[in-house]
């Protein structure tokens, strides 16, 4: 638990360095997309500032889940969308 504290440190320090790496280093984009973080809606809203590995993500997929949407920029009405889908989804 300690080391994810210790890796958001890393994420705010060198975050825009990785993601602009995937974007250009061609090379190297598999190793670097291990080390990308996400900010989740349902980790948002159980404690704030938490952020998931697309490993993790990935292992909180319903089965017969597909796909994985993302959002780049939240806006108000984003939240409430998104609100209303979590919940829909734990009933």
């Amino acid at each position: 638990m300690a080391r994810k504290g210790q890796y958001a440190k890393v994420w705010n320090e060198f975050g825009k360095s990785i993601k602009l790496g995937i974007i250009e280093d061609a090379t190297n984009r598999n190793h670097l997309a291990k080390l990308l973080r996400f900010e989740s809606f349902i980790l948002h809203t159980k404690s704030d500032g938490k952020l998931a590995s697309l490993d993790e993500y990935i292992s909180r997929m319903k089965p017969g889940q597909k796909d994985i949407f993302y959002i780049s920029r939240m806006s108000n009405r984003c939240i409430v969308v998104l609100k209303k889908i979590y919940n829909r989804a734990l009933s």
